[in-house]
Formats: structure tokens, C-alpha cells, sequence
């Protein structure tokens, strides 16, 4: 993945959640939870990475947006990736990378069910968070991911 479109992409959400993070207990009636997108602060991507999710960690090291929708969080590369799982929702969906590149979501709430394809590479996974996360701050209504 190219550095330079994951740095303006973290730097996007970022500077979008932090107004949201700011009004959300006067907007929800409690305090949010830790909605952060962290900066990877070693370069390194980790051992034994899915090749799609290495440039990802070597710029990102982990999302957790616990009060947008259902919660969506991408896990540190420090997870443990069996089946190529690098990323959940608040309701224990997962989400795989497999190794052709494509992105693909769990049917239910369990790594043993079955999967279906939600994005054509991580690329577009990120874009369709992105997408969700903009329209949760700015109508309320979780996006589909």
C-alpha cells in the first residue's frame, strides 16, 4: 500500500473524529470510548503478516472506533492473524484478508462460519470504512461495512 495515501487517509478520519470525539457526551449522554487511529512509530510491519497488511502496519498501527455504529476496530499487527482476520466490528464480525488481496467479511460472528467478499483489496476496505465513518458523524446512521 502506498504510504503517502494511508498517512492522508489517517490524517482524514482523524481530523474528522476529533470534533466528534469532542461533542459526543453532550450529543449521547456519556462519555465515548477510545476512537483513535494510531500512527505506527517503528516502521516495522510485524512478523509473519498477511503481504496485503504489511504496508498497511508500517504507517498504521491499529484503528479502534468504538462509538461509530457498531464499533469497528483494525487490530494491532501484534494480533493473532489465524485466517488471515486482521479487523472485527462491535458485534464480533470479522473481517479477513485472504492472500490474493481480497477483503472478506464473516457471515456470522465466528471464525469458523462462512465468509463473504466485501472489498477487492484493502484499499477499498479502508475506503469503505472511511465512507461509513463520515456518514455515522454526519447523520447518525452506520454506514454498510
Amino acid at each position: 500500500m502506498d504510504p503517502q495515501w494511508l498517512a492522508a487517509w489517517r490524517d482524514d478520519l482523524d481530523g474528522r473524529l476529533r470534533p466528534f470525539v469532542a461533542g459526543f457526551e453532550r450529543a449521547h449522554g456519556y462519555a465515548p470510548g477510545d476512537n483513535r487511529i494510531v500512527a505506527a512509530t517503528s516502521g516495522e510491519s510485524g512478523a509473519a503478516l498477511p503481504d496485503s497488511l504489511a504496508g498497511f502496519y508500517r504507517v498504521i498501527e491499529e484503528v479502534s472506533l468504538p462509538d461509530v455504529g457498531n464499533g469497528y476496530f483494525i487490530h494491532s499487527a501484534d494480533h493473532d492473524f489465524s485466517g488471515g482476520v486482521f479487523a472485527s466490528d462491535g458485534g464480533g464480525i470479522l473481517f479477513a484478508v485472504r492472500a490474493d488481496g481480497t477483503v472478506w467479511r464473516s457471515v456470522t460472528a465466528s471464525q469458523d462460519g462462512d465468509f463473504e467478499p466485501v472489498a477487492e483489496d484493502l484499499e477499498d476496505f479502508l475506503d469503505q470504512l472511511r465512507r461509513a465513518v463520515i456518514r455515522f458523524i454526519e447523520t447518525g446512521e452506520p454506514g454498510s461495512l
